[in-house]
Formats: structure tokens, C-alpha cells, sequence
């Protein structure tokens, strides 16, 4: 609002304020820094209260670090890691030729959208591997946001009642309030959607209803409005609810509320609605089961300004070798081969051999041991 705030009397208004903070040149790299801020006002009777008038900013140089920021049009890598397997923490070993960071975005794969059949609640589940990596944050996440990459919480469905795109206007508020608390104290960047794995709602119930396309944007324009300053991600599964054509909410087009859409895996989006190109994720491939994936394909994604390209499923322990089945058929590919013609593609350069990783729940960086 150009700065302006209007108020009316007695009335208590709450807003983000965005910040930009330029780094002196004097700064040590390694060394950590306090910017105290404090808010106040020029207008009389206006205030900020309590806490709200004043933070600290923790400041870290990382000029020396390798970083995910390939430009302002480049296309921009989002994974969607398993986290019942793997560690984020390998996102920090996957370098372009040029020493960027292959990677721009993290999804966790993934928390639940429960159902409590008893007391008719619905809910916010994080299995032990997803609440692993949110309690041990600073080891696990943080790094990766220190580098530019940003992380989100995914959301699925669990077997039951509860589902993306299956809860009511009241109850689409409730989720979203609670999705939004954790990812709040958890420094996330948002959260994606997957509208999978649910079952039929329980029509009893007034936080649920008939799932429905209109259900499903209800979720994520409440989500929105609940953290305008996070991203919203959908993952259009094939015969999901969630689409490039999701249809608006309270008069607000989906891709106001949509930050980033991306195709099933193994495909393209055949079509956009109402999205621009940066917001697509041009591809997306399971790393396990690639399909159609080529240099060409990387190339196409950039030279239509698709935004993004989706990986799903890295795993270290495939980078150099396919595995094979009892009848002489790979079932994984080998991954590093895979990045580096896709990035060839989208970059016109390649990714360098990854020569570390992490193992699962374990912060400490092991050297890859090629057989």
C-alpha cells in the first residue's frame, strides 16, 4: 500500500513488513552477527505493542558458499525427497559445472492430512521421519536455507476420512491455521499439497464434505491467507482433484494463491490455465523409474520459460549405479547420468560427480564409495 497504513480508532491491524538487508563488505565470513530492528511510530496513538516493536536478526556471511541462485530467469530444480529414506542434507553436495547448487527447493515427502475418527478432529501428522527433520531443524533444514534453498512440508492424505480436497469451509480454516503454526516454528517456506491416499469423508461431519476441486482451492487459498509470506505448492497426481485449472476462491484466481504447480512425474502439464510459465514446473521425473527424460527435454522446459523442473526420489546410493532385478532389468537408473543431461539441457552446462553424502539421520559427510 505504498507504506500507508489506515487505521480506525481502538482498531489493533497486524502486518509483514519486508526487510532487505545489504552485507558489509566487512563482514567475517563464518562469523555470526546481531542486528537488533525496532518499529515505531510518527502518528500519534499509533504503536506497535508488547514484543511486536522489536527483534533480532542473527546475520551470517556466506559469500565463500556455494549457492543456489542461477539467475532470474533460469529454470529452478524442486525435489520432493523421501523422507522415510533420505537426508536432506545431500541437496548440498549436487553442484552445477560452475560450482551453483543444482537444487533450488525441497520438499519433505511427506506429512498427513489425519482424520481422528473419535473425536471428528482433523489434523496435522508428522510420521517419525518427517518430525525428525523438523525437531533437529538447525542441522537438517537450516543449512539448506542458508544456501538459498527453500524447504516445504508436504501434505497428503492418510487412509482415511480427511483429505486435500475433501474438507469444508470451516474446516479448511482450522487445517490451515495449523499447518501454518508449524511451519512457522519450524522456519519453513511453505507447504505443498498431494491429493492422494484419502478415503471417502464422513458426510456427518462439518469439517468435511464431498471432495471436489472447489474443496481443494478452498484448502489452499485458506492456507494463503493464513501465511501470505509462504509459498503454496500442488503436485497434480493423475486422478487427483488438483489441477492447472483449479477454480478461484472468494473471487481470487488460483494462481494468486498457487505459487508453484508441477505435473505428475514422468510428464508435462498439457496445459496452464491461468498460471504464467515461471510458476510450471515444465517436467517432472521419478528418479527411480525415469521416462522420456533427455537433454532435449531439459532444453524444451527452458526455451518455453518454464519456471521449474521437478525431480523426485534422489537417493546417493544410486548415483552411479542401476540397479537390476532378478531378471536382468533395471528397476533404479542410475541418477547422476540422468542430472547431468537434464542439466546439459536447462543450463548448457552439466553437474559435477557427486563425491559425498549423508546418510539417513546422520549429520555427519561420508566420502562415496564407488564400486
Amino acid at each position: 500500500h505504498d507504506g500507508k497504513i489506515v487505521m480506525a480508532p481502538d482498531q489493533t491491524r497486524s502486518y509483514t513488513l519486508n526487510l532487505t538487508i545489504k552485507a558489509s563488505e566487512t563482514l567475517e565470513e563464518g562469523e555470526t552477527y546481531l542486528l537488533p530492528l525496532k518499529v515505531s511510530s510518527s502518528t500519534e496513538g499509533i504503536y506497535a505493542s508488547g514484543n511486536n516493536s522489536h527483534c533480532v536478526y542473527l546475520v551470517k556471511s556466506y559469500r565463500n558458499e556455494a549457492l543456489c541462485d542461477k539467475g532470474k530467469d533460469a529454470v529452478k530444480n524442486i525435489l520432493f525427497l523421501e523422507v522415510n529414506r533420505d537426508n536432506p542434507l545431500n541437496l548440498l553436495e549436487i553442484f552445477r559445472e560452475d560450482g551453483k547448487l543444482f537444487f533450488d527447493a525441497l520438499v519433505l515427502f511427506s506429512a498427513n492430512i489425519n482424520y481422528d475418527a473419535g473425536t471428528g478432529r482433523v489434523y496435522l501428522y508428522n510420521n517419525e521421519n518427517v518430525q525428525f527433520l523438523l525437531d533437529n531443524y538447525v542441522t537438517y533444514l537450516r543449512p539448506l536455507q542458508n544456501r538459498g534453498i527453500k524447504v516445504y512440508l508436504c501434505i497428503m492424505g492418510n487412509h482415511d476420512a480427511a483429505g486435500v480436497c475433501q474438507l469444508s469451509e470451516i474446516g479448511a480454516k482450522d487445517f490451515a491455521r495449523e499447518l501454518a503454526i508449524t511451519c512457522r516454528r519450524y522456519g519453513l517456506d511453505g507447504a505443498a499439497f498431494d491429493d492422494e491416499w484419502s478415503d471417502a469423508p464422513d458426510g456427518s461431519n462439518p469439517l468435511l464434505t464431498t471432495p471436489s476441486e472447489i474443496a481443494g482451492s478452498r484448502l489452499l487459498y485458506e492456507s494463503k491467507s493464513a501465511m501470505p509470506d509462504k509459498d503454496i505448492v500442488i503436485y497434480t497426481a493423475r486422478n487427483s482433484k488438483l489441477s492447472f485449472f483449479m477454480p478461484e476462491c472468494e473471487g481470487v484466481q488460483c494462481n494468486e494463491f498457487i505459487d508453484i504447480a508441477v505435473p505428475d512425474y514422468n510428464s508435462d502439464p498439457s496445459y496452464i490455465g491461468s498460471f504464467s510459465y515461471s510458476q510450471i514446473a515444465g517436467w517432472s521425473v521419478d528418479m527411480g523409474n525415469p521416462l522420456g527424460v533427455t537433454e532435449e527435454k531439459g532444453r524444451s522446459v527452458r526455451e518455453k520459460g518454464y519456471g521449474w523442473f521437478m525431480w523426485y526420489a534422489l537417493n546417493p546410493q544410486s548415483y552411479f549405479t542401476n540397479q537390476i532385478t532378478d531378471d536382468g532389468k533395471p528397476v533404479t537408473i542410475a541418477q547422476y547420468p540422468l542430472m547431468n543431461t537434464v542439466s546439459n539441457g536447462l543450463y548448457e552446462q552439466g553437474v559435477q560427480e557427486p563425491t559425498h553424502l549423508y546418510r539417513k539421520n546422520d549429520a555427519t559427510r561420508y566420502p562415496i564409495e564407488r564400486q
